[in-house]
């Protein structure tokens, strides 16, 4: 039956929406400015913590040196300091088959959300999903981003974005777009880098009119640290 192209995405996202499941009624209530979010927040957070490994990696590069950088994607603005650095310990970027302009199959995996746990070095714990968004569950807080722009050197205006390695997903500079929940921590962030990425990109093998028909799912692992800028 066509149902078996979807299991691979479900199978590998199972782990994480479990723990999702958990924190949805926080996410809603902050969102809505509820006052019951911080009652609930502490078993959402327990439930995370299961899930998040506290043996993360810490060999990064400190990302407050931003000399080492590529240029694209350093933080731009006065001022700023990193609020919250937390890597990835559980996520996917999430792939759906459609029809394709460009590929010369006529269709092609394209991007639809991405789906991640990180732990902060304080320990704490970040949810990141489709918007994109990020909910820092300590407190309820959460914040909307996108891609922000870069000057290049022919003055053109492009991404910042950097590719360090083909494999994997770019690096990123987000420009936060909006705040919601809680006036928590992350209520004072206003840039988000996403760096050190490994996997993430589109699957390798090709889909098809039939996949695209029946909106065909891929989830691809992949880490990085996102590094959380603002004005304390």
């Amino acid at each position: 039956m066509k149902s078996i192209g979807y299991l691979p995405g479900i199978k590998s996202l199972l782990p994480a929406m479990l723990g999702l499941f958990a924190l949805i009624p926080l996410f809603l209530l902050t969102a809505c400015g509820g006052s019951d979010a911080a009652t609930i927040q502490t078993q959402g957070m327990a439930n995370a913590s299961q899930m998040a490994s506290s043996s993360h990696s810490k060999d990064y590069p400190d990302p407050t040196n931003q000399d080492k950088l590529p240029e694209s994607v350093k933080v731009k603005g006065d001022g700023l300091t990193v609020l919250l650095r937390a890597p990835v310990v559980e996520g996917s970027q999430i792939y759906e088959c459609q029809a394709s302009t460009t590929d010369a199959s006529g269709f092609a995996w394209k991007f639809q959300a991405p789906f991640a746990f990180l732990k902060a070095d304080d320990g704490t714990n970040v949810i990141h999903s489709t918007g994109p968004a990020w909910l820092y569950t300590q407190d309820g807080s959460i914040v909307l981003a996108a891609v922000g722009k870069f000057t290049d050197s022919t003055g053109a205006t492009v991404p910042a974005s950097a590719t360090p390695d083909a494999k994997s997903i770019p690096w990123l500079r987000l420009d936060v777009t909006e705040h919601k929940g809680s006036t928590g921590l992350f209520s004072k962030v206003e840039q988000i880098q996403r760096l050190y990425t490994k996997g993430g990109i589109a699957p390798s093998f090709g889909c098809n009119q039939d996949d695209a028909k029946h909106h065909v799912t891929q989830s691809v692992n992949y880490t990085a640290e996102y590094v959380f800028w603002g004005h304390k």
